[in-house]
């Protein structure tokens, strides 16, 4: 596991360690693969229900509107693609395609995900079995078990484990995120396609706040 996989690993909320033990991260990236583009294909195409996350390990991807094709997004190296629909399902809004350079990829699949998350369920498992072992030790032994887990605790993942729930706070970052993103986007359409009523809202905002 390369540091540079797991920082990009960590740019995603859900798996960053704010919510996450701090070796969480570094076993997600054991659940991912490389996969290559060749120049100007799809990674994504606009409403299907594709549930993989990508992290883009080299060269650029374009985020393009179905409709107009205007290019409403480009991602560069460590950026990131496919979280919502990983975690919630549902269709992609927009296509991703590269363009005329490969692009290198981490992928991470929904079937990879589950099973990600059941390992990292067993591992908090093993910690709360070993805890509660120390925990009845005899009061010669009791100090001594207490130093050594809290000296390797900080290594363990530990705590409340990742889910696909709403309510796992992971999982809303990724949507208030999702919601931002969307939002760029039209703002972005927007600019592309009608510059002109955009340009005129601006200069009538401009002229509203001078008066």
């Amino acid at each position: 596991v390369t540091a540079v996989a797991v920082g990009m690993v960590c740019t995603v909320p859900f798996f960053g360690t704010r919510f996450r033990q701090r070796d969480f991260p570094a076993l997600a990236t054991q659940y991912f693969f490389s996969r290559v583009y060749t120049p100007n294909s799809t990674l994504v195409y606009a409403h299907e229900s594709q549930r993989e996350l990508f992290l883009v390990r080299e060269g650029c991807a374009c985020v393009v509107h179905i409709e107009s094709l205007a290019q409403l997004q480009t991602l560069h190296v460590g950026d990131q693609y496919g979280c919502f629909q990983l975690l919630c399902g549902g269709p992609h809004p927009v296509s991703v395609q590269t363009t005329a350079r490969f692009v290198e990829t981490l992928v991470l699949t929904f079937e990879a995900l589950r099973r990600l998350l059941k390992h990292a369920e067993s591992e908090t498992q093993k910690e709360k079995s070993t805890t509660t072992s120390a925990a009845s030790q005899p009061a010669h032994l009791e100090r001594s078990t207490t130093v050594s887990a809290q000296s390797g605790s900080s290594g363990k993942l530990g705590g409340s484990c990742a889910s696909l729930d709403e309510r796992d706070p992971g999982v809303d970052a990724v949507i208030a995120a999702y919601k931002s993103t969307l939002l760029r986007w039209s703002k972005r359409h927007a600019e592309l396609t009608n510059p002109g009523e955009v340009g005129g809202r601006r200069a009538h905002k401009i002229s509203e706040e001078g008066r």
